[in-house]
This record gives structure tokens, sequence and C-alpha cells, in this order.
């Protein structure tokens, strides 16, 4: 074993005794190290991306995630904090994307088919509502389901129907002409 492959693997496991401890930011600085000597070592920044991910730091888990995954775009584990990540943010069209890409690597990842059912579910609530509201005229408030709705799902014709719609209604012809 070469003295490069030493310091890696000392610094890994020095990592990983912190992250046992629940002493991130050293476990963060040891596979960070690694970084240094191999900048393309997928197990330091997925080890990372965890971190900062369980830090609540989803931006430089989404960096170091995106990262890792243009080196080794098979990494099943990356997707699944990826995708968490993103959906923390509020960024439901990334989370929904990156649910994809790691089906089509894996069109039976447990994980992703049961977030992907999960999230079918809650569309499913929030267009029903969008629509409850919006057969009781009540137009701003089915703008609001119907636009959370289409950051996901955008190409159901029938949503953006009503979202111009909604807009006609409310006398905003310059957004309801966007719609069309």
């Amino acid at each position: 074993m070469g003295g490069e492959d030493a310091n890696v693997n000392f610094y890994l496991k020095k990592g990983e005794e912190y992250e046992l401890k629940n002493d991130l930011a050293n476990a963060l600085r040891y596979y960070n190290k690694i970084l240094l000597k191999d900048s393309k070592n997928v197990l330091a920044m997925l080890k990372i991306g965890k971190i900062y991910y369980k830090m609540g730091d989803y931006q430089s888990a989404i960096k170091y995630l995106e990262k890792l995954i243009s080196v080794n775009p098979k990494c099943l584990e990356a997707y699944y904090y990826l995708w968490n990540s993103y959906g923390k943010l509020g960024n439901y069209r990334k989370s929904w994307e990156y649910i994809n890409k790691a089906l089509r690597i894996d069109s039976n990842y447990d994980k992703a088919l049961k977030m992907k059912r999960t999230i079918k579910h809650k569309l499913n609530e929030i267009k029903k509502l969008g629509l409850e509201y919006y057969n009781k005229k009540e137009y701003n408030k089915a703008l609001s389901y119907f636009k959370e709705y289409v950051q996901i799902i955008n190409n159901n014709w029938i949503i953006f129907s009503c979202i111009g719609d909604c807009y006609f209604n409310l006398k905003d012809y310059k957004k309801c002409n966007k719609q069309l």
C-alpha cells in the first residue's frame, strides 16, 4: 500500500471516529483532507454530503453530492440525499428530477419508489384542493395550490387552463395571457 493510500485510509478512519462521536466538524475536516489528496474520492464526497445534510446545510450537501454524481453517476445514495436536500429547500422540481434519475439507474430502488408514491399522493391532494377552491370561485386560494402542483408536474394542461382562468377571473389579464 502506497503512502497516499495509507493517508487516505487514516483520514477516513479518523473521520468515521469523529462522525460516530457526532463531532461533525472534525469529521468534515478529515474527509476534506481526503479530497485534498484525491479530489475524485466518491466516498469522501458522499460522507461530506451526508454530514452537511445532517447539519441542515442543504446547499453544501448539494454541492458535494452533485460533484459526486458527476464522477460516479450511478451512486444511488447520493441521489437519495440530493432529492431530500432539494426537497428541504423547497425545490420540488429538482427533487422530483433526482428521484426519476435514481429510478432510471435502478427501477426497483425502494427509497425512490416510496418517495415517488408519497409525492404523487401529496400532489393529488394538492390538485384536489386547488380544484375545490376553483369550483368555489376562490381563485387566489386555488392559484396557490395549482402553483405548488405545477412546480413538479408541469405538463398538465387542465391545471394550466385553470390557472389561466383564475387569473382571468381575478382580472389579471397579463398573467392570464402568459398561461395561454
